[in-house]
């Protein structure tokens, strides 16, 4: 988290990271509406590179068709299904916290399988996840991916482990199909667990409940900004007071 004093705005990283194609970009957007009180909020939009920042005003996505990756993995389903995907950033102004000062979450979503050690592509997938004030691990509900959610759960706790051990992972996030809406065994402890349906967004306001309690809980410094990437203005919005 870092404090910008000038604009007297709190700005906190969360990373929705989770198998390739399990739902977190629609999530993420979900979660942008409920947050900003605009339902009818689009997404940030396509991504455009400068030289200092790849990143536009309120976020964007980058498709991973369109990025040179190279995957270690013998699967070719899970190599389609991750150049299906994409990685991207919403920022959500939520409004002012109890000092007076507005909460900026900076949603990022990253496919797990772009954790170091299982994907080369350059530093961008390592900034992604450096520097994180929460993750939100967001496990795809169908039974049939039940052992890709586990494995990605591992690998980004490995990761977490050794070069992040300060960030947590603040929430489980399973994602359903509103015609597969069976249980599935995995759980993280201590940590609580919040069902979502992909095409209605039914469950999401109890996670943005989450996270804005995240950070209300959160200690306050000045510190410099997340290094990746570089913001040039935070897109301001109305916070949705969500009733209790």
């Amino acid at each position: 988290m870092f404090t910008d004093v000038a604009n007297k705005t709190h700005n906190f990283k969360i990373l929705f990271v989770g198998p390739a194609q399990a739902g977190k970009e629609r999530a993420v957007e979900q979660l942008a509406r409920v947050l900003s009180g605009d339902p009818a909020r689009d997404a940030a939009g396509a991504w455009t590179f400068g030289v200092s920042s790849y990143m536009g005003a309120a976020g964007g996505r980058i498709a991973l068709a369109d990025l040179q990756v190279r995957v270690n993995s013998a699967s070719e389903q899970t190599v389609e299904r991750l150049r299906a995907s994409s990685l991207g950033l919403e920022v959500v102004n939520c409004g002012p916290g109890a000092d007076g000062y507005d909460v900026a979450l900076h949603l990022y979503w990253l496919p797990v399988e772009l954790v170091p050690g299982m994907l080369h592509a350059g530093k961008m997938a390592a900034e992604w996840l450096r520097g994180a004030d929460g993750v939100v691990y967001v496990a795809d509900g169908r039974v049939e991916r039940d052992i890709e959610n586990a494995t990605g759960l591992a690998d980004l706790r490995t990761w977490l482990t050794i070069h992040q051990p300060s960030t947590r992972i603040t929430a489980l996030q399973v994602i359903h199909r509103s015609d597969a809406m069976q249980p599935i065994a995995l759980a993280i402890e201590d940590v609580p667990t919040f069902p979502t349906v992909a095409e209605t967004g039914d469950g999401i306001v109890a996670l943005a409940r989450h996270l804005l309690a995240f950070a209300a809980r959160a200690p306050r410094s000045a510190a410099a900004p997340m290094s990746a990437p570089r913001r040039r203005r935070a897109k301001t919005t109305r916070r949705n007071r969500l009733a209790a």
